[in-house]
């Protein structure tokens, strides 16, 4: 019997663009109305009222973030075999480093930066320009996504606890532990799109009606790799 949901990931999972239509952004009225509407907070829902649900979704999140924030968290909880790990695995080309120290973390992003997003004067500007130049390529694209799959699989793994990875994009290689590995959400959702319309916001992102239905695809994803 699955107690608590607990989603990480990009803004996928985060639920970019669910905004409450009269709260203002930043207050708690705010978050909880994306929490409870987004992708994340409707797979919860499925599983039935008394699920807490509990959302670590980075907006522009990578493949190294997530990992990040899911160790911070498994250092500060105890995870019990009543805890469904939900793994949006966003696209393995991007990258993250810490921003911690930066005095100006908040103007440039808080703890992360991201080398898909563009801060002009940023200290790490020139470094990023570097990245790009000498190290970003497909090879390294696998790499990531192998390195961040093997790493959820194993650790939930060794303490029991049920774990569902599912790509967000089209992933760079295919990986068992990934459940419907050649499937990706992103182009589901644009698919419907194409079909019925109202199911993505203006940036793309899944709207309330798009969270349902994805939310639906995945619970469905989930009994059928019979993971809880």
């Amino acid at each position: 019997m699955i107690a608590r949901v607990v989603g990480f990931g990009c803004s996928w999972i985060h639920g970019d663009e669910i905004e409450h239509p009269t709260a203002e952004p930043g207050s708690k009225e705010y978050r909880v109305y994306r929490e409870q509407n987004c992708t994340l907070g409707q797979l919860g829902k499925l599983f039935g009222k008394k699920v807490k649900v509990e959302n670590y979704g980075i907006g522009g999140g990578s493949l190294q973030s997530t990992q990040w924030e899911f160790s911070r968290w498994c250092y500060r909880n105890d995870i019990k075999d009543d805890t469904l790990v939900v793994i949006g695995l966003t696209e393995a080309s991007r990258m993250s480093w810490w921003n911690g120290p930066n005095k100006e973390a908040q103007k440039f992003g808080g703890r992360y930066m991201h080398n898909h997003w563009v801060y002009p004067g940023h200290p790490w500007e020139e470094f990023v320009k570097f990245y790009y130049s000498n190290s970003d390529e497909h090879r390294l694209w696998s790499i990531n996504y192998w390195h961040a799959v093997t790493f959820f699989h194993n650790y939930c793994s060794m303490h029991n606890v049920p774990l569902f990875m599912f790509n967000v994009f089209a992933p760079p290689c295919d990986m068992e532990q990934v459940v419907n590995s050649s499937w990706n959400a992103r182009g589901y959702m644009h698919s419907l799109q194409h079909k019925q319309k109202d199911v993505l916001a203006p940036g793309k992102h899944p709207n309330e009606n798009g969270s349902i239905i994805l939310a639906e695809r995945l619970y469905d994803m989930i009994n059928s790799a019979k993971i809880v």
